[in-house]
């Protein structure tokens, strides 16, 4: 058996993150939540650990588009809430063609 070294990892965030992503891509069937996952909480693990700093301006960028892309979902959901259930209002190409019977 190997030994492990007791020292803590320095770079552990990235590590929980990783491991974070892998978890989540089984239960949610995707790999594009997953990543996405990864990303933002490897920010929200740096941000909790008082290194802001070492976060490029591309992973701030890329957690805000992924940011969005999570809160979409309860958006619409809020939002077709408030505005009642959607109602179909056939349009001319919609409507079907009058036909003799």
């Amino acid at each position: 058996m190997t030994q492990q070294s007791l020292q803590p990892n320095a770079d552990a965030s990235a590590d929980d993150a990783a491991a974070e992503s892998v978890v989540i891509m089984p239960f949610t069937y995707s790999i594009t939540v997953g990543v996405a996952a990864g990303v933002v909480s490897y920010v929200a693990i740096m941000l909790a650990q008082g290194r802001a700093r070492e976060i490029g301006a591309f992973m701030w960028g890329l957690t805000a588009v992924f940011a969005v892309f999570f809160a979409l979902d309860p958006i619409r959901e809020l939002a077709g809430r408030a505005l009642g259930p959607a109602r179909f209002v056939p349009t001319a190409e919609y409507r079907p063609r009058n036909r003799n019977l």
